[in-house]
C-alpha cells in the first residue's frame, strides 16, 4: 500500500464567492452572510490536522490501491460560531471523492469572520488535494544496456532551452487545478539522446496524478546538451522534478543515481536518494 500524503489548502486558497450579497439576510435566516471580500478579518481554521487525520481513513480504497488522486473543492457557509454548513461541491476530478470530502468537511472548525469587531458570517471555497505516495514504473528493458546513469558520465547533460520549458509548462498546466488553486510535483524518468533530444520519457512518481500527462507532453520540447565520455556524447538516463504551481511553472535539476537498470528498486525523494 503506497504512503498516502494529503495537503489540505486552507487560508492562501480561499476564494470570494462568485454571487454577490447585497442588504441584509431575508427574515428568518440565522444570519447575515458576507463575501469573503467583505469582511475585515478573515475565518481561520482550528483543527486542520484532525482533518488530515480524518482524510487519511478515507481515502477510497481502490483509488488508493491503483493510487490515483483527485482534487475537489467544497463551497460552505462559516457560521458565527465558526462551524461550517450549507456545504457544496464547486468543482471535482473524479466523483469518487465527492462524498468523502464534503462528510469531511463538517469537520472543521474556524475562528469567525468578524465586520466592526462582530462575528459574521461568511461564505469560503476550500481545495482539497487527494494525493497518492511515490509510485514506480520500469524503465524499458530494449534502451536499458545502451545508456548511463548520470553518475557515470564525465560530462553531466544541461538543460539547453529552460525559456520554451517554461512556457511549454504554463500552456499546459491543466486549467481546472490552476482555477482552483492546485499545484503538484510530478517527476519524469527519461533518456537524453547523444543529439540532446529525450525519449522514454515515464512518470515514476507523482504528488498528483492529475498533472502528469501535462508534464509528459511539455517535457517534449526539452533540448539537452547531452551528456559526454572521453569527450564523445553518450545517451543518458535522467530524472527531471516538474514543479506545478499557480504563480509559475517550472523544472528542478536532474538527479543523480539513474543509471541503465530496466527498473527502479525503491521510492526516492526530491534528491534521489533510496
Amino acid at each position: 500500500m503506497p504512503n498516502l500524503i494529503f495537503r489540505l489548502a486552507l487560508p492562501i486558497a480561499m476564494c470570494a464567492a462568485t454571487i454577490p450579497l447585497t442588504g441584509q439576510a431575508p427574515a428568518g435566516a440565522r444570519e447575515t452572510v458576507y463575501d469573503l471580500d467583505q469582511v475585515q478579518v478573515r475565518p481561520v481554521p482550528l483543527n486542520s490536522p484532525e482533518l488530515a487525520a480524518a482524510l487519511r481513513t478515507t481515502y477510497p480504497p481502490h483509488l488508493e490501491e491503483a493510487g490515483i488522486g483527485g482534487a475537489v473543492v467544497v463551497g460552505m457557509v462559516v457560521g458565527t460560531d465558526g462551524q461550517p454548513r450549507d456545504m457544496r461541491l464547486v468543482s471535482s476530478t473524479d466523483t469518487a471523492f465527492d462524498a468523502p470530502s464534503i462528510a469531511m468537511m463538517s469537520l472543521l472548525r474556524f475562528s469567525p469572520a468578524q465586520v466592526d469587531g462582530r462575528a459574521v458570517g461568511v461564505r469560503l471555497e476550500l481545495p482539497i488535494n487527494w494525493e497518492p505516495g511515490p509510485r514506480l514504473v520500469d524503465a524499458p528493458e530494449s534502451d536499458s544496456t545502451a545508456a548511463y546513469g548520470l553518475r557515470e558520465v564525465e560530462e553531466m547533460p544541461r538543460i539547453i532551452n529552460r525559456d520554451v520549458v517554461a512556457r511549454a509548462l504554463e500552456r499546459e498546466y491543466p486549467l481546472h487545478l490552476r482555477d482552483a488553486g492546485f499545484t503538484g510535483t510530478v517527476h519524469v524518468r527519461f533518456l537524453v539522446e547523444m543529439d540532446g533530444s529525450i525519449s522514454h520519457p515515464t512518470v515514476i512518481r507523482s504528488s498528483m496524478v492529475q498533472f502528469n500527462e501535462a508534464a509528459l507532453r511539455a517535457i517534449q520540447v526539452l533540448r539537452f546538451r547531452p551528456g559526454k565520455i572521453d569527450g564523445a556524447p553518450v545517451r543518458v538516463w535522467v530524472v527531471l522534478p516538474i514543479n506545478w504551481e499557480t504563480s509559475r511553472g517550472g523544472f528542478g535539476d536532474p538527479i543523480p543515481g539513474y543509471g541503465p537498470t530496466p527498473s527502479l528498486r525503491c521510492p526516492v525523494d526530491a534528491l534521489g536518494r533510496c
